[in-house]
């Protein structure tokens, strides 16, 4: 007879490794594990990428190989690039094996190479667009911003709507991004 598998995935090795200094901003993230992941736990919730100053999750794309022994090579290809000048942590969460083990977790932090980023974001797009009519009371505007804003600026210190010199009361929402602010 056989006994079952309740032995839980972890975390062999990050590449870049933890502490790692000068990354280039055009690396992909590798995360090496004990044993082969169901592809299906691998997710953005459960693999994440942060960049620390602000908070923002990184975007891109995660991808599960368990085609080599020992276990699974998670690769995480950013989308932009990753920025540069930055502290990046990776964090490992709650993934599975096939018998259903969860990891327990791990996380690393490198350091992109270059200075950091000195542009400000811009509003790349506006709805509803300026000079708009007839629109209702509870029509909701959306900003668009050309990169990630740091979430704690996201406030009504920061945003507001006015109905000529009255300032009006307002619910403010964005994207998991950053990058999409809502007032309604």
């Amino acid at each position: 007879s056989t006994s079952a598998d309740t032995t839980a995935p972890i975390v062999a090795s990050f590449t870049p490794a933890d502490g790692s200094a000068n990354v280039p901003t055009s690396s992909t993230i590798t995360i090496a594990f004990s044993k082969f992941l169901n592809p299906i736990s691998v997710n953005a919730l459960n693999i994440q990428v942060i960049h620390v100053a602000s908070g923002v999750h990184l975007k891109g794309a995660l991808t599960v190989d368990n085609s080599h022994a020992p276990g699974a090579i998670v690769t995480f290809t950013p989308a932009p690039a990753l920025p540069s000048g930055s502290a990046i942590q990776i964090y490992v969460g709650q993934v599975e094996d096939f018998a259903g083990n969860i990891c327990t977790g791990a996380s690393a932090t490198f350091t992109t190479a270059g200075s950091g980023d000195s542009n400000p974001p811009a509003v790349t797009s506006v709805t509803p667009t300026d000079g708009s009519s007839d629109l209702g009371l509870n029509t909701v505007v959306t900003l668009t911003f050309s990169k990630p804003l740091n979430p704690a600026t996201i406030s009504s210190d920061n945003f507001a709507l006015f109905a000529g010199t009255t300032r009006l009361s307002l619910h403010l929402g964005w994207t998991v991004d950053y990058q999409t602010v809502t007032l309604a």
